[in-house]
């Protein structure tokens, strides 16, 4: 019978007559060759599970296969990228080198997500003497990373009586790194 070049990897492979031939003298085969083609397997794979929190180093941009499969003992190989960007925030995913000879990748639009940090701002309790100025407000901040620094707005309730008074957390600087766990103090007068 007839046969094809040997391979199976993606590529184009000669069509021979091979042992192909007739039994009857009357007949001869004038054989056309041809080509069998391997064209490349189309996979879907989804990278939107990458994530990490402000001030967190990037690990290694890790992908699932959606649709398709690896063949044989097929691994893929290469990286993916992102979009650059630090701020809490999406920065799209790319597959960058991400390769196979045999497979056509797909990469499903996905996002690498920069989650804000956490951090812990305390009021710091103050107090002054009936028919005096109130004094600066002041709180602490903890968990910056990369050597931030924030601004918080900090005000008292309203008041002029001897007692105290909530101190409340108002304007919040670098929104677009940090979500705040405010804990209020105390002003008394």
């Amino acid at each position: 019978g007839l046969q094809r070049q040997a391979g199976t990897d993606v590529g184009t492979y000669n069509i021979t007559i091979g042992d192909l031939q007739t039994s009857n003298p009357n007949y001869q085969i004038d054989f056309v060759g041809a080509t069998y083609t391997i064209n490349k397997m189309q996979l879907t794979s989804d990278a939107s599970q990458n994530s990490k929190i402000y001030g967190q180093k990037d690990g290694a941009l890790a992908y699932t296969i959606t649709e398709g499969s690896l063949l044989f003992d097929d691994v893929l190989t290469g990286t993916l990228s992102r979009e650059q960007g630090e701020t809490a925030g999406q920065y799209q995913i790319f597959a960058n080198t991400l390769a196979h000879k045999n497979y056509q990748i797909n990469l499903t639009e996905c996002y690498f997500v920069i989650n804000k940090r956490a951090i812990d701002v305390a009021a710091v309790s103050s107090q002054k003497t009936y028919g005096q100025a109130d004094g600066v407000l002041t709180y602490v901040a903890t968990g910056l990373k990369n050597q931030d620094v924030v601004s918080i707005e900090l005000y008292r309730e309203a008041g002029e009586d001897a007692g105290t008074y909530p101190i409340l957390m108002g304007d919040f600087e670098h929104s677009n790194y940090y979500v705040d766990n405010f804990t209020s103090a105390t002003f008394t007068i």
